[in-house]
Parts: C-alpha cells; sequence; structure tokens
C-alpha cells in the first residue's frame, strides 16, 4: 500500500522576463513544435537516492535551491503572435511535491514506476521546466524523482544538476552548512554571446562546413514514402548489450579511435550491407562543450551537425579512421544558428536540385567505463575470456511507438554499467517493425566478429 500527500515548495529568483531561444534551444524546440502534442518523451526521468539522515525537509530544501539556482528549471516555453518561440523565466512561484509513503510497497517498485508515470504526459505551458516527487518509508525519505524538460538539459548539462542535488543532500544529512556549488553560466547569458558579432561570426564558419558537408550527403529521391495504416508510425527498439560495449572497447583500443567513431562506421557498415546505402549522410549530436566555461553551463547545448560517409576502403581500420577523422571536423561545426542551418539546407532544392537526405541521425553519450578490459587489450585471453561469457546476456527490454519524428533512422547510444543501452527509432514504412530489431542484432554481430569474439560458427567464443 502507498500513502500519498502533497506539499508544496517556493521559489524565486534574482533575473527573470521573456527573452528568445538560445540555438540549443531552437534546435530541441523543431522537436517539441513538429511532435506535439506527442511529446512526452521529452521529459527526462532522473531518480537519486537519499542519503541516510535527510529529512523531507532537507529534500524540499533542495528543491527551491536548485530551481532557484538553475534558471531553466523555472523556465516556462510559449509561442508569441508572430510564431515565434519565446522562454520565460519566472520571479518566482510554487511548485507542488507529491509525497509518496510505501508500507508493503517496493520503494523501488514505487520509484520505477514514478519515473514512467512522471514522464508520461508532456510538460505544457502553464508549467515550470522540473516535476518532483519524494518516496518515503515512515516518512523517511528514500528517492528523490524528478522529470525535467529536455528543453531545459541535456545529456550533458545533466550531471551538473544531478551532482548539485547530491552535494545538497549529503550536506543536509549531515546537518551541514550548504556547499559553495560554484558559478554556472545560464541560457540567457549564452544568448548575449550568440546574438553578438562573435556568435553571428562562429555561425557563419560553421554554415561554411554544413555547405561543403552537405553536398557529400546522397540525395532524396523523388519516390514518396509509402502509406502505412498506422497511426503511431515510428518505432522505437531498446538493446541492452554487454557484448557491444565490450566489442567497442577492444576494436576502439585497437583502432584507437572514439568509440562513437567505431560504433557509428559498423552501424554505416550495416546499412550498406544490408540496405546498399554505401553513401549515407548522418546528423550526428554534437555536445558543444569543449572549455571550463561550456561544462558550467546549465541549459541543452546539444547541437546536430552534418557528418557524411562513402567508405569504400575494405579494410575495416580504415573506415574507422576516416569516420573518427570526420566526426572531429564535423565537432568544431555544431553551434550555429538552426534558422540559418534549415534555410541553407532548403537552398539545395534550389534550381530544380533535390535537397540532402537529413532524415538519418546518431547520437552516442559515453562516459568511458571499460567493462572490465583495459584499452591496451593487455589482458590474458582467459580473462577476456571469462568477460565474454559473462556477455551473452543480450536483451530487448520493450519498444515505445510515437506518430511522428523528424528522422527517418535515429540511433542513440550510451553506456551503462552493465554494457550499452541502444536505442533505434525508425520510420515502419522504411524500417519494418521486424527489420529494427534485426538491425540492432546485426550491428551487435558484425562488432563481435570484428572484435574476434566468436568463433568460426558464429557463436559468441
Amino acid at each position: 500500500m502507498v500513502k500519498l500527500s502533497t506539499t508544496e515548495i517556493a521559489y524565486s529568483g534574482d533575473r527573470f522576463g521573456t527573452y528568445p531561444l538560445t540555438w540549443g534551444q531552437q534546435w530541441l524546440w523543431r522537436a517539441v513544435s513538429t511532435q506535439a502534442p506527442h511529446y512526452a518523451h521529452l521529459g527526462i526521468p532522473i531518480r537519486l537516492k537519499v542519503p541516510t539522515g535527510c529529512d523531507v525537509e532537507g529534500v524540499l530544501t533542495m528543491l527551491s535551491t536548485v530551481i532557484e539556482r538553475h534558471e531553466v528549471l523555472r523556465t516556462r516555453y510559449f509561442v508569441d503572435a508572430q510564431g515565434a518561440a519565446n522562454q520565460v523565466i519566472s520571479a518566482g512561484g510554487k511548485l507542488s511535491v507529491q509525497l509518496y509513503d510505501v508500507e508493503d510497497s517496493s520503494p523501488s517498485g514505487v520509484a520505477d514506476h514514478l519515473e514512467s508515470e512522471m514522464t508520461s504526459t508532456p510538460f505544457t505551458m502553464p508549467e515550470i521546466s522540473i516535476r518532483a516527487a519524494i518516496v518515503t518509508a515512515a516518512e523517511v525519505p528514500l528517492f528523490v524523482i524528478l522529470a525535467i524538460f529536455h528543453m531545459a538539459i541535456d545529456g550533458w548539462s545533466t550531471p551538473l544538476i544531478t551532482g548539485e542535488i547530491k552535494q545538497l543532500l549529503e550536506a543536509a544529512a549531515r546537518h551541514a552548512a550548504q556547499p559553495d556549488l560554484g558559478d554556472i553560466v545560464h541560457p540567457v547569458d549564452r544568448l548575449r554571446a550568440e546574438q553578438g558579432p562573435e556568435g553571428v561570426a562562429r555561425s557563419q564558419l560553421a554554415l561554411e562546413f554544413w555547405k561543403k558537408e552537405l553536398r557529400e550527403f546522397p540525395r532524396l529521391t523523388g519516390e514518396s514514402v509509402p502509406k502505412v495504416s498506422v497511426a503511431r508510425r515510428f518505432e522505437e527498439h531498446i538493446m541492452r548489450s554487454r557484448l557491444t560495449a565490450l566489442a567497442v572497447t577492444l576494436l576502439s583500443a585497437r583502432f584507437k579511435s572514439s568509440p562513437a567513431a567505431v560504433l557509428l562506421t559498423y552501424v554505416h557498415k550495416v546499412l550498406r550491407e544490408e540496405y546498399g546505402m554505401t553513401r549515407c549522410g548522418f546528423m550526428v549530436f554534437s555536445h558543444n562543450r569543449f572549455g571550463p566555461t561550456d561544462f558550467t553551463y546549465s541549459g541543452p547545448l546539444t547541437q546536430s551537425v552534418p557528418v557524411a560517409l562513402n567508405h569504400t576502403a575494405s579494410d575495416m581500420h580504415e573506415q574507422v579512421r576516416m569516420t573518427h577523422q570526420a566526426m572531429l571536423e564535423s565537432s568544431i561545426s555544431g553551434e550555429c544558428d538552426p534558422e540559418a542551418a534549415r534555410a541553407l539546407i532548403n537552398s539545395f532544392r534550389k534550381y530544380g536540385e533535390s535537397g540532402p537526405n537529413v532524415s538519418y541521425a546518431f547520437n552516442a553519450h559515453f562516459d568511458g567505463i571499460k567493462y572490465g578490459v583495459l584499452p591496451s587489450e593487455r589482458k590474458a585471453p582467459s580473462e577476456i575470456e571469462q568477460v565474454v561469457k559473462d556477455s551473452t546476456d543480450t536483451s530487448f527490454p520493450e519498444a515505445r511507438s510515437y506518430v511522428y519524428d523528424d528522422m527517418k533512422f535515429f540511433m542513440e547510444a550510451q553506456d551503462e554499467e552493465d554494457g550499452y543501452y541502444i536505442q533505434l527509432r525508425a520510420d515502419t514504412a522504411l524500417f519494418p517493425s521486424a527489420h529494427i530489431v534485426a538491425f540492432l542484432k546485426e550491428l551487435e554481430f558484425s562488432l563481435a566478429e570484428s572484435a574476434g569474439l566468436l568463433n568460426p560458427d558464429g557463436v559468441i567464443r
């Protein structure tokens, strides 16, 4: 049994008002606007354990502090009469916090349910960008569950906020003074830089690279996308694979390239061998964080940047090297005005020329976990063999469906303690459901085979 109650926290802030969106926010807003009202998946669930010694009041104080400190968390979004999206930073207000006190229920199970429930509905215009709940047992807090609008965070700014939450909770548990969390940079600060001469010049330079790279993308064909009679045409399948993580780690060390470059090369390999796509263009997500100040930025900086692949070399080492080089060259061109980038893409359609196919996207967020294998591969064969034996638990835990997505093919990968978590979302008019799962299986097989993790019969050693 779970007992539910509700409380409120007050928050305020020094800066408030209405502002345009930053480039990173504009880039994310396109997903909101094109998928509305079906964008509940743009709510990011976060679960954190509450340390022993911290009471409910300490958790509530932490929430107020974090919301006051991070302008993005007390920001709303709306479209004005001219159709332009804007952000409104709230001067203050109250946030409802739900308290779930478990009796004979599993605290972890309740937390799992809340992560899903709190992100099951999209954020709306009246809401600030955070929802919060606390799981307690006999009124002792065990977990704090948050749902944060993707417009407020990306995969690289999330650790900034969660790190602060942990510090504040640990201080509360020790009944100590709040720690000095240091300075952070807010989207409005970034906005000023983007709108200034330096930002305009940076965008123009990035778009020069875009123009060159997009010329190498395959062109959209004149054929119409086959019609399918399902309302939710886009499907996303998930693969959890320790074997893939192990293979990528070994190949990354062998080829002296980034794990992301290895994975993207093999994604292209499967597309080439199974779908005949020798030339392929990917919109690769760039985190756009290259200096200390960037890592104190509280908000989304991620934008996509074009990477054209046309590998003809049979040697996989050379293919990975070329992908790695292409990704490095593109990474410095990820910051640009999204409206100008879209205008550039549309400009290819002038004078009867078909536009570039920019509907394939790739996002890899790796933290460098080595899964028990040294980067140099100097472990004894018996040790690697044992790791391989422990890597036979690939699973496909769930599938989701979506009404619409800009991307016909979107792969996202991240490393976890027990392997890689890979999502592949695709248009079932082009990639039927069974093909999506088959693609993931073939990707794992191809990587494992190249890494020498399969015996001659194609079975895991």
